[in-house]
């Protein structure tokens, strides 16, 4: 039997994630959005806006610390979410678009933080038609970098294990490696022949799981 019921998005939900505590829900919706839930009160304390198109997918980040690391001023080959408005550049095109969708109280154009802060660092990243990568400080509602490389819809993100990577499928038919401290990718995979539309990371072996419209099911060696 349903105990509880989560209503805010405007358009169908194309996923649901829980927090790794299990206190949090993230979902994605049609109407562009990343909401952010508390599963005790059932209220939403964040919505995430700044993709232009359906949100295919959101996944936790399951190390913060490391992402705290790679989002630093302070460290080399990053830099920590871009506070000039006036910055709009693109390293290069299989890289990193600096947050350029800030207002001067710091928080992306669209989001919203209904509740009081959620008090330890959290974040998420998320994927979307709109061929991006967005990585988000859920806490702050702040969009610290976009990833942009693919050329079709985003339809899968995955965390190794160690936090480091980030990979992600989608309807060009590949799977790319994200180097997050670095906001590059790292390689790509021709891995279907046709849209990949599911990817997992499989933490014994260790290897990556993909699956695709082609009717085919991939393992690929990650040493």
């Amino acid at each position: 039997y349903c105990v509880k019921t989560f209503t805010g998005h405007s358009e169908w939900i194309r996923c649901v994630r829980p927090s790794p505590d299990g206190t949090l829900l993230a979902s994605c919706s049609n109407d562009h959005s990343i909401r952010i839930w508390s599963v005790e009160t059932r209220e939403c304390a964040v919505v995430l806006r700044g993709h232009e198109h359906v949100v295919e997918c959101v996944v936790w980040v399951s190390h913060p610390n490391t992402v705290l690391a790679v989002t630093s001023p302070n460290v080399g080959g990053g830099g920590g979410a871009d506070t000039n408005n006036n910055h709009t550049g693109m390293d290069t095109q299989d890289s990193l678009l600096s947050t350029s969708d800030q207002i001067q109280n710091g928080m992306p154009s669209g989001t919203e933080v209904i509740s009081k802060p959620l008090g330890a660092a959290l974040y998420v990243a998320s994927g979307s038609r709109d061929r991006t990568i967005r990585l988000w400080d859920v806490t702050t509602g702040l969009c610290l970098f976009v990833l942009i490389g693919h050329d079709n819809w985003v339809r899968q993100l995955v965390f190794h294990p160690q936090g480091k990577l980030l990979l992600s499928a989608a309807d060009d038919k590949t799977v790319r490696v994200w180097d997050l401290k670095n906001r590059r990718c790292q390689k790509t995979l021709d891995a279907h022949s046709h849209f990949v539309t599911t990817l997992d990371y499989n933490r014994n072996a260790p290897c990556v799981i993909t699956g695709s419209v082609d009717q085919t099911i991939r393992i690929w060696d990650c040493r």
